[in-house]
């Protein structure tokens, strides 16, 4: 049932066809245990590198349509993928280690068409953990959280305080990756976020380096950071190019 609390996927037919507007390239990746990772890359006009993106715990990458131009409009293409049982992607999640093993698939993936140098990774809730994972054991760029939780556990504990913790096959000890985690990393949190604790990126924040920066959004809530001032104002730093005027 811990599959079942933690993620809630929407699927989409096999054949299905991608509806969203720009320039984009549909991936199909193959696992060695034989599953089918669907995933999009957004291209830039002229390309300075990429962010490769690990989502949240529902839907799929089909509602990414007026998202993806926030990177590309910058000049950074734009990576997405599908956990497996999410979108056209087959297969059902399991544990922990497959996760972080279908996510080091998606790296390995884009280093064949980027130099590592210009490769950004970005987690945004549930992918913040996954995201971190990558990021140890990489040397990417940058690696941005948006919303992420001081681990699992601590959120279950919040969640579904009923609930016995050391069962948990998902632990997620995003607190445990921070200190290790040699490239930049930045976290953007809003403080009104109603489904993971704002606490937990104050948490997180005591564990950066002099190098990282936490970036608290006010009046922000959980599905809002991408589209608040603060995140896309330190986006266009990260990434080398100035906002461009409407």
């Amino acid at each position: 049932m811990q599959e079942k609390i933690i993620f809630h996927p929407e699927k989409l037919d096999a054949d299905y066809t991608y509806n969203i507007s720009g320039n984009f390239q549909e991936f199909n990746l193959k696992t060695g245990d034989d599953v089918t990772l669907n995933a999009l890359l957004f291209k830039a006009d002229s390309s300075k590198g990429v962010v490769i993106h690990y989502h949240g715990n529902s839907g799929n990458i089909s509602h990414w349509e007026n998202r993806t131009n926030i990177y590309t409009d910058l000049g950074y293409d734009f990576f997405i993928m599908d956990y497996r049982g999410f979108g056209k992607s087959s297969g059902t999640i399991e544990s922990e280690s497959q996760l972080f093993e279908d996510a080091q698939l998606v790296y390995d993936t884009l280093l064949t068409y980027y130099n590592e140098e210009n490769i950004i990774i970005e987690g945004y809730s549930v992918g913040s953990g996954i995201a971190a994972e990558i990021a140890l054991n990489n040397a990417p760029k940058e690696l941005l959280l948006l919303a992420p939780y001081y681990g699992l556990k601590d959120l279950m504990r919040h969640t579904y305080p009923v609930l016995p913790t050391f069962l948990l096959n998902y632990p997620l000890a995003t607190f445990e990756r921070i200190p290790q985690i040699n490239v930049p990393i930045t976290i953007f949190h809003g403080n009104e976020d109603q489904v993971i604790p704002f606490n937990s990126s104050e948490r997180l924040s005591k564990l950066l380096k002099t190098k990282d920066q936490f970036i608290p959004l006010e009046g922000c809530g959980h599905n809002a950071v991408q589209s608040q001032e603060g995140y896309l104002n330190e986006l266009a730093l990260i990434l080398g190019t100035e906002i461009r005027s409407n």
